[in-house]
């Protein structure tokens, strides 16, 4: 589960998407405010719900509920876990593994032997009235982690982390195995760039000028990038191969070409998509890779992040994983095919 912006046309009527704004400047466009479910496997869109601008990504989530099903392990990062709709979530049937804030307090009730604990997490007495026959406290186990990073550039880095999920059997789900599947969560970020960058090209901006145009205009993209993601997901089940080998840029290449040469019949334009995507097959291991985040435009007081080749991707050379008890020695474990950020 995880969430992006689109910015529409700065148009009088579209002014109700509303806009983000910092102490020094208000931005050039409005904003729709998107959530999205996506399958880590795939990259397919499970659910996704939009809305102007104020509405958060708690409220958003709430819409996709119905989509967390018995069978699914969803993971979100800290923006998520609320109260209420973590308890929400957890009650459709699916396990969860969020990130969650240090700044919330949890006393570990039992440690167990993978270095992951027990605790149980109470609800706010602000928010007493609004628990409606909910539970006032829920049992969750906690997974805190250090995930250290050695790139090819020399720069290092230590980056802790805290977990809670619904899975109690340390037994059936190590905590080491949870701390390197919540890697992950980052394949929400290619779907998004596939989805607003690749897909939708120059154009940082959709063009709708009024509301109903924009709701319009992003569930075409959203259709459009669904078929071709299906058809990526059948091409790799027919010839078992991971998805994530499958370009997503040759497949949508394929499907432009055919929609301009209308002659093309629905076989044909099917046959030679599964035909340029197995020919362009990406490695059969993920390259282990680095990102920093980088303010190119800032548009705040403070100090940005410097512009150059720190500010780019990098090649991993050391990615393990650390899990913190804080009664005994960290445990360490290693992660070959994760993908960080």
């Amino acid at each position: 589960m995880d969430g992006t912006y689109l910015e529409v046309a700065d148009t009088a009527v579209n002014a109700v998407f509303g806009r983000t704004r910092n102490q020094r400047r208000i931005a050039a466009f409005p904003q729709v405010h998107l959530v999205a479910l996506i399958e880590c496997g795939t990259r397919a869109l499970l659910g996704v719900a939009f809305d102007v601008r104020r509405i958060c990504e708690q409220d958003l989530t709430r819409r996709l509920l119905d989509r967390m099903r018995p069978g699914m392990l969803v993971l979100a990062d800290r923006g998520f876990p609320g109260w209420l709709l973590w308890v929400d979530a957890a009650a459709g049937g699916a396990d969860l593994l969020w990130r969650i804030s240090a700044a919330v307090r949890l006393v570990p009730d039992q440690v167990l032997p993978d270095g992951s604990w027990l605790a149980t997490r109470h609800a706010d007495k602000n928010i007493w009235k609004a628990l409606a026959g909910r539970p006032r406290s829920v049992r969750v186990r906690v997974i805190e982690m250090v995930v250290v990073i050695k790139a090819a550039d020399g720069s290092r880095r230590h980056e802790p982390y805290r977990l809670i999920t619904t899975l109690l059997d340390h037994v059936a789900f190590p905590a080491g195995e949870l701390a390197a599947l919540y890697a992950q969560r980052w394949e929400s970020e290619l779907e998004f760039r596939d989805l607003k960058i690749t897909q939708r090209g120059p154009r940082a901006v959709l063009r709708s000028k009024t509301p109903t145009l924009v709701n319009q205009e992003i569930w075409a993209y959203l259709v459009t990038h669904q078929a071709i993601r299906r058809t990526i997901a059948a091409t790799a089940a027919d010839h078992r191969l991971d998805a994530d080998r499958l370009p997503f840029t040759v497949a949508l290449t394929v499907a432009r070409d055919t929609v301009i040469r209308t002659t093309v019949r629905t076989g044909t334009h099917l046959a030679e998509m599964t035909a340029s995507l197995l020919a362009n097959l990406g490695p059969a291991e993920r390259r282990l890779r680095v990102c920093p985040r980088a303010v190119k435009r800032p548009n705040a007081i403070y100090p940005s992040k410097p512009i150059g080749p720190a500010s780019h991707s990098t090649k991993i050379i050391e990615y393990r994983i650390e899990i913190i008890t804080g009664q005994t020695a960290p445990t360490t474990t290693t992660k070959q095919n994760s993908r960080t950020k």
